[in-house]
């Protein structure tokens, strides 16, 4: 037997520990999830009323503004049980932990594009990550938020250092596939944008509708058949990590959030299949082209 470290050992080892590079492997997390506020966090003060008792979220907030239905009652819902009154029209999912927001405890109670904000803490990025306009546009302040989500059709969300001025995307299942949320389940979805150490928002914008057409203020919930929409009511268990570098970000400007119903508008650009299928569709007719050329006799 050769001994260990003989002339054939030397080539084999380097061979085995290249093997061993390739083999994936489980890369190192840069941090522990941190949760942050979800919907339920109420404050309540029981006073015998006949329909909802005074529960008003603590952590959860209505911005009003341009592009904003109007909305003057806070935010109050339920939490652990319907059993009391019952769900809201068009709410069959109960979360097992927090609680529904409704303006005024009623799913029903408006038109429009809502957004509906909370402030949490960041830590752990570099310090030039500080302040929200260093953040903006830097690979190395960046987190990604996960969390589940009840709702009446899709969803944006957007963070930065004020509600309303910030940016994101529209949610989807970490694939860059845009959810259509219900409010008979709970569904999980990730978005990476840019944050900075200490405050931020979160603000999350939708209208309650499976389709939504501005055009119709009266009844902008067009061609849908669900009798109960709009469904103002949002169930959100959110939490965060940073995010490792060369992660993509969501960077669309709230205001287009707005704008667009927190529904991601359709761009025309191809699926990658579509555009594989067009690359090796042109491959195979240049190949062709080639083929002929080369069975042209000589003259």
């Amino acid at each position: 037997m050769k001994a260990f470290g003989t002339s054939s050992n030397r080539f084999i080892l380097p061979l085995l520990a290249g093997v061993l590079f390739l083999i994936p492997h489980a890369a190192k997390a840069d941090s522990v999830s941190v949760s942050f506020p979800g919907t339920g966090l109420y404050f309540c003060n029981l006073d015998n009323n006949p329909y909802y008792p005074d529960c008003v979220d603590g952590a959860y907030n209505i911005l009003t503004g341009p592009g904003l239905a109007y909305i003057s009652t806070p935010l109050v819902g339920q939490t652990g049980t319907f059993a009391e009154h019952g769900p809201p029209a068009g709410i069959t999912y109960l979360p097992a932990t927090g609680g529904w927001d409704f303006p005024g405890g009623d799913s029903g109670c408006c038109t429009g594009v809502f957004d509906w904000y909370t402030e949490f803490g960041v830590s752990g990025l570099p310090s030039y990550c500080d302040t929200y306009s260093d953040s903006f546009g830097n690979a190395n302040c960046k987190i990604t938020i996960n969390g589940a989500l009840s709702a009446e059709g899709y969803v944006g969300m957007a963070v930065g250092d004020l509600p309303g001025s910030n940016s994101g995307g529209y949610l989807s299942d970490g694939n860059g596939v845009p959810i259509l949320f219900n409010t008979a389940s709970e569904t999980p979805f990730s978005m990476t944008v840019y944050a900075s150490n200490g405050g931020n928002y979160a603000d999350f914008i939708f209208t309650g509708c499976d389709t939504y057409n501005p055009a119709f203020p009266t009844n902008p919930c067009f061609a849908d058949q669900n009798p109960w929409e709009p469904i103002v009511g949002l169930y959100v268990d959110p939490s965060w990590t940073i995010a490792p570098p060369g992660t993509p970000v969501d960077d669309v400007v709230e205001s287009t959030l707005i704008a667009d119903g927190g529904i991601e508008p359709v761009t025309g650009v191809p699926e990658p299949g579509s555009v594989l299928l067009l690359g090796s569709t042109v491959l195979t007719i240049v190949g062709m082209s080639m083929l002929r050329k080369r069975a042209r006799p000589r003259v």
